[in-house]
C-alpha cells in the first residue's frame, strides 16, 4: 500500500500546495472562491466555531456517565452460582470484598 492509498487526503494537500499546510491554505482560499452549497435537508450552520470539546477535557464524558451509573455497574464481580430461593432465584459472586448473594427483582421467563 502506497502513502498515496492509506493517506489520500493528505497527498491531495500536499499536490495542491507544496506541503500539507499550503495545501490547506490553498484548499480554504479555493472554498471561499467557489462555496459549496449546503445540502438544504441540512439542518443550519452553528455561529461561530463548529469544532469543540469540553472545558475539563474529554474525560468530561465518561466521567459524567460513571457518576450516574455507579451503583448499578459491578466490576471485578465472578458469578458463581445461581440457586432457586423464596423471591425467585439468587446469584452468588465473587468480588474483590468478597461473596455478594443478590436477589433480582422478579422478571418472568418465557419459553418458546
Amino acid at each position: 500500500m502506497t502513502c498515496q492509498a492509506a493517506f489520500g487526503r493528505i497527498h491531495v494537500l500536499e499536490e495542491m500546495g507544496g506541503s500539507l499546510v499550503g495545501g490547506a491554505i490553498k484548499l480554504i482560499q479555493d472554498r471561499k472562491k467557489n462555496p459549496v452549497e449546503r445540502d438544504a435537508d441540512l439542518p443550519p450552520k452553528p455561529a461561530g466555531q463548529t469544532v469543540a470539546s469540553y472545558q475539563q477535557g474529554l474525560k468530561t464524558l465518561p466521567e459524567a456517565i460513571a457518576k450516574q451509573i455507579h451503583d448499578k455497574v459491578r466490576v471485578s464481580w465472578v458469578l458463581k452460582g445461581i440457586g432457586k430461593c423464596q423471591e425467585g432465584y439468587e446469584l452468588t459472586y465473587d468480588t474483590p470484598d468478597g461473596v455478594a448473594k443478590v436477589t433480582p427483582p422478579h422478571t418472568p421467563f418465557t419459553t418458546r
